[in-house]
């Protein structure tokens, strides 16, 4: 069994939160308390909704879930994925931020979870969607990386 596990969720942006206050008072603080609790990730935005791939020891990402699902930045959180994983996908980051604004794809995937929201289904632990969102989200990272786009 992998002492790494992962936590993959999607919820709805609170009105009148900032892109400014995204990145100042969550993944910037973020970034500072995943590097202690050995925890690495990314956090994908846009307008609308946010989706967030948590790695790491699973009492740490349980902890920082559960902070997660309290939080009033954002409503409707839906867990997507919760399962042991073998190797992290975003290890170079504590907590790295996308900007979902041109990816179709992705947001179109995370409405379907939001639409789930609450039902049985929706609590998946190894589904293909899970597969298919860090797929994503990795596709954009190595697009940005290969841009030169600044890290956030």
């Amino acid at each position: 069994m992998s002492q790494l596990h992962e936590i993959i969720y999607a919820s709805q942006r609170s009105p009148g939160l900032t892109n400014a206050r995204i990145v100042d008072d969550i993944v910037l603080p973020s970034s500072r308390t995943n590097r202690d609790l050995e925890i690495s990730g990314c956090l994908w935005f846009n307008d609308h909704r946010f989706l967030q791939v948590l790695e790491g020891p699973r009492d740490a990402v349980e902890q920082i879930y559960a902070r997660i699902e309290k939080d009033t930045r954002h409503h409707h959180v839906n867990l997507i994925g919760h399962l042991a994983i073998e190797e992290r996908s975003f290890n170079r980051w504590g907590m790295r931020a996308l900007i979902g604004e041109h990816n179709s794809e992705l947001d179109e995937l995370v409405k379907h979870y939001l639409i789930l929201h609450g039902r049985e289904e929706s609590r998946t632990t190894n589904s293909p969607g899970v597969h298919r969102v860090r797929g994503l989200l990795a596709k954009m990272l190595r697009h940005e990386n290969e841009a030169g786009t600044p890290t956030v």
